[in-house]
């Protein structure tokens, strides 16, 4: 039988003496080598643990770590899934509006104006309301605080200008100015209180009659004189008339006739004053501020109660006295 390891060349002695023998239990190498012992293995695994922890260690201290930013309560509330919480509290100083306060008078514009009122009687020219209710409102937007007097002797020096007025310039001019100057509605309204006070305390010289009535509009005459009441004046119109226009009147001489009262000036041909048409029987008196009217049989008399100036109005005659 033919050998099956023939043609490969067989050992030496020599080199089977030289061979060093394995150990019990190792088999050979593929590659002819003997594998690493396991505590090599062991050393190596321990060396690349503690140098990535030495890389970890350098770059924590090289880089800190940021702290966790603390959630508000908007932006808690938005990761919630809800509208963020309104803050709450009083706003800062920087939020609130800044409010401008109205500019007040200086003390010689104050003292400017108590002058010129109290020097009212002297310089007024006892014709042009105009000019002295602009001395009034100037006194009454320098002097008011707030809208208020600031003592009473401020009110009462009005009360007193207005007075000096009516000893130098007339009674029935002082009632006009304080009756021009409350009916501006831009007067303040501590300036109108104030002069409709001392406009119930002027003297009148002939009072409405006792028991008068306060119809602002009536008719009289059987319905043929048609008058109103105001408190800046009264006026009259009679429907048919039989007398000639007063001196002054121009236009128709026949047909319907009006006649005013404006304190101390009595006005002819006055236009068309339309009245009410209410009754005021004969006798009896109706009266609104400082005017009154009295109905007679077939006529009416209007009289200013201040001044004592009137007029008077029938189908047959028409006067006035001054």
């Amino acid at each position: 039988m033919a050998d099956e390891h023939e043609g490969v060349p067989r050992p030496s002695r020599r080199d089977l003496r030289d061979a060093a023998p394995l150990p019990d239990g190792a088999a050979a190498h593929p590659e002819g080598r003997a594998p690493a012992p396991a505590w090599l293995w062991l050393l190596l695994g321990a060396t690349l643990i503690s140098v990535s922890l030495a890389v970890l260690w350098g770059a924590s201290r090289a880089t800190p770590a940021a702290e966790p930013a603390t959630p508000t309560a908007a932006t808690g509330a938005v990761l919630a899934g809800s509208e963020p919480t309104p803050p709450t509290g009083p706003p800062t100083a920087v939020d609130l509006p800044t409010a401008t306060a109205p500019p007040t008078a200086t003390v010689a514009e104050t003292a400017a104006a108590r002058m010129a009122l109290e020097g009212l009687p002297s310089t007024s020219d006892c014709s042009t309301l105009f000019a002295d209710a602009q001395v009034v409102h100037a006194y009454g937007a320098t002097v008011l605080d707030g809208g208020h007097w600031p003592d009473m002797p401020s009110a009462r020096l009005l009360q007193r200008a207005v007075e000096a007025v009516g000893r130098s310039c007339g009674p029935a001019y002082a009632d006009r100015l304080v009756d021009y100057v409350v009916g501006d509605p831009t007067t303040a309204s501590a300036v109108v209180y104030t002069l409709q006070e001392h406009a119930g305390a002027l003297p009148e010289v002939r009072p409405a009659p006792a028991g008068a009535l306060t119809l602002p509009a009536f008719q009289a005459a059987g319905g043929t004189i048609r008058c109103t009441l105001t408190p800046d004046g009264v006026g009259c119109t009679i429907a048919a008339r039989a007398f000639e226009n007063p001196p002054g009147c121009t236009g128709q001489t026949t047909g319907p006739f009006s006649v005013a009262l404006f304190a101390a000036e009595v006005l002819p041909c006055a236009g068309t004053i339309a009245g009410g048409t209410t009754p005021l029987a004969a006798g009896q008196s109706t009266t609104v501020g400082h005017y009154a009217c009295t109905a007679e049989a077939v006529a009416v008399r209007c009289w200013h109660t201040v001044s004592g100036v009137e007029f008077s109005l029938a189908p047959g005659h028409y006067s006035a006295t001054s």
